[in-house]
Formats: C-alpha cells, structure tokens, sequence
C-alpha cells in the first residue's frame, strides 16, 4: 500500500525482530537526544497500529510503526534532503537495534507452511523490501500472484504495494482484469490505481 510522508524522501524500512519493540527505539531517541515530535494510535477492527516520530536532526525524522494485524514493527526514515538520509540510516544502524534481513525475510515466505502464514510473510517482507528492485523480491510477488490462494494474491499485492516499485503496475493491471476472485481484483485495482497517483 502507498503511503505518502510529509517529507520527500525516505529510507528502507527496516523490520525489527520483535515485534511491539516501541520501548527500545524511545530508549535509543532518548539516548541521542531526538526529540519526540508525535504518536498516533489506531485502534482499528481488530488491529491496533502505533506510529511514534522523533527528530534525529532538523528536517530528518525517524518513525517507529507497529501493526498488530501484520505482527511487524520497523523503524524509517525519512528526510526533506535525500543527502541527509545515507548519514542518519548509518547513525541507525550503528544503534544496535535488532532487524531483519533481507534474507531472512524472504526465507519467511518460502518456508511457509499455511496459505495464512506465507501471507503474512509477504506483507512482512514488502515492508522491508529495498527501496529498488531485486531478483529475489520480484521472483517472490510474481510467484504470489500465481499462487492457488486467493489469500496469498492478495497479501502478494499489499507487499507490491508496500515495496512502491512502478514496474509492477502492469502486473496490477494484469491481475484486476483477469483474476477468478473478485475481491482480489478489486485490491489489484486499488493498488494499481495507487501507483498512478503517486
């Protein structure tokens, strides 16, 4: 799913490995002396999401984000100057925080075992995509959209979503003229839609 920042430009999103770990990144905020700039919380049908925000710098914000429904919480960055950004990840990843990478991510959906399980690796891992294409990723959405489970094409398509890659479009496309679910073509739609007014 796109989501627009009031800042231009952002990092990847980096997933923490334990969920619901808000303490320890207010903890390191506290620490550096960022200030605590807002916190929302939605408690939505069944989920509840948190959003907390700090200001490493001026006009450069680190924000943690947590979504019961998804089971994830990541941190990112993001900044009105995109030469602000390299400086402050590396201040980040110098912190000691405990995040996911990129291969372990994906191994989460290729050893899932449930139709359920595998979609919500694929959320998890469209969080955590990198901000440009891989092999790995887009062999992993591509094979979403071909699976049996109405339920897996539609998590596949709110990680494409997620990961904001344009060269899926037309896969978008593709999928909201020609899928037997009716629903999953309606979030196809939706989702491709997204992309054309970002």
């Amino acid at each position: 799913m796109k989501q627009k920042t009031d800042a231009v430009h952002r990092s990847r999103r980096f997933v923490l490995r334990q969920n619901g770990s808000e303490s320890t990144v207010s903890r390191l905020a506290a620490e550096r002396a960022w200030q605590k700039i807002g916190e929302t919380v939605d408690k939505g049908f069944r989920k509840k999401a948190l959003h907390v925000a700090s200001e490493m710098s001026p006009g450069v914000r680190l924000s943690y984000l947590s979504d019961s429904r998804a089971k994830t919480a990541y941190v990112v960055i993001t900044s009105e100057s995109v030469s602000d950004l390299d400086p402050h990840v590396a201040q980040l990843m110098s912190a000691g925080l405990d995040f996911h990478t990129s291969d372990e991510l994906l191994h989460e959906v290729t050893s899932a075992g449930t139709a359920k399980s595998k979609g919500l690796a694929l959320v998890r891992s469209g969080i955590g995509a990198p901000k440009s294409p891989t092999t790995p990723y887009v062999r992993a959405f591509f094979a979403a959209m071909r699976s049996s489970s109405p339920q897996v094409r539609m998590s596949g398509i709110t990680a494409i979503g997620y990961a904001e890659w344009p060269m899926f479009v037309e896969l978008l496309d593709a999928v909201a003229a020609e899928d037997d679910d009716k629903e999953v073509r309606t979030h196809a739609q939706s989702m491709a839609s997204a992309f054309r007014r970002a």
